[in-house]
């Protein structure tokens, strides 16, 4: 007779993971608008064509803005004239050594070819110091024009979590346009629990060109629909371009927490949505706390991985100094490794 004796029981070492991985959305326009911006100063006597822009307007186009400095050089002063397509559409008079703010707007045709001309009319040179032109989708309506509609974001990101990870997923958008508005204009979503971050330009402005218009986080949901609205009757803004991203909502309330025990590592891409704010990342203790155990350095992007650090539930991953309320950064990747036992 024999006996075999089991080995004793050895208690086996666990790993937890959580793995976010997204497509960098921060360059794809899903409205199809475009800027030209030139700021290269031109000058020329009377009869001259001192810039031309030839263009062709994107399907979803409905409308463009033209925005330009003009001086008068010459002793004399001169006049000058904004022509599309050979057409003048606004006209000026630009005296000696002052300045003349130009613009015109109007509606466009999609899939069109435009030829815009800054033009000296007459008397003595004209300095054309810059010109913007912005076209895209023109909303000039007190009830909502849609912006964006779309489907498919479910299919923009990969995550996998095995452990006690508390979450929240999300979807940043930020509008760009330009406005001559004397009202607040308003944008809804069919996002829920949506935020709006550090751009909050929707109030009353007459811009020169590009800018933010807003920047707004909500829940993720794979359809999104976005719209727009102006606040009075005679405002015009036009939307130059929509930014969708997939992003983990944080902020001091809604991180990644992790609610396990043991040794960590945290692989992570950070980028700057806007590309001036400077961001990083964090592993924080939990609250009340809030103490940086371990913090990356900041850029417009950050590609780190931590030490490994002790932690304790309730400890979290956050982007720094933003969070999630203001909308400047975002996890394009975060890795994280819990050996527990």
């Amino acid at each position: 007779m024999s006996v075999r004796l089991a080995p004793p029981a050895v208690e086996a070492t666990k790993i937890r993971y959580f793995h976010f991985d997204v497509a960098d959305r921060r360059n794809t326009n899903r409205t199809n608008g475009f800027t030209i911006s030139d700021t290269t100063v031109a000058s020329a006597g009377g009869g001259s064509v001192v810039k031309s822009y030839t263009f062709t307007t994107n399907p979803g186009n409905t409308g463009m803005r033209i925005v330009a400095q003009l001086y008068g050089k010459g002793g004399l002063g001169t006049g000058a004239e904004i022509r599309i397509n050979g057409v003048t559409v606004a006209s000026y008079s630009v005296p000696f050594q002052a300045v003349v703010r130009a613009e015109h707007i109007q509606d466009v045709e999609p899939n069109t070819t435009y030829t815009v001309e800054i033009v000296n009319t007459g008397g003595d040179v004209l300095e054309v110091r810059w010109v913007n032109i912005m076209v895209g989708i023109k909303v000039d309506s007190t009830t909502p024009v849609t912006l964006v509609s779309l489907t498919g974001l479910d299919t923009e990101y990969t995550l996998q979590v095995n452990g006690n990870f508390v979450y929240r997923l999300g979807v940043r958008y930020w509008i760009k346009g330009n406005r001559k508005t004397t009202a607040t204009a308003t944008v809804t979503s069919n996002l829920s629990n949506e935020v709006e971050g550090y751009y909050r330009n929707l109030g009353a402005g007459d811009d020169d060109g590009e800018i933010f218009l807003t920047i707004r986080t909500g829940d993720f949901r794979p359809d999104l629909v976005i719209s727009m609205a102006v606040g009075a009757s005679g405002d015009v803004i036009i939307i130059t371009g929509v930014y969708i991203q997939v992003v983990l909502r944080s902020g001091y309330v809604n991180t990644v927490m992790i609610n396990e025990i043991g040794l960590m590592v945290v692989s992570a891409f950070v980028v700057s949505i806007d590309g001036v704010n400077r961001i990083s990342y964090l592993i924080m203790f939990s609250p009340p706390v809030y103490a940086a155990i371990w913090g990356s350095g900041d850029a417009l992007e950050v590609r780190a991985i931590s030490p490994v650090v002790a932690i304790h539930p309730g400890d979290r991953v956050y982007i720094f100094p933003d969070g999630g309320d203001n909308g400047l950064g975002a996890f394009i990747r975060l890795d994280i490794r819990v050996i527990t036992t």
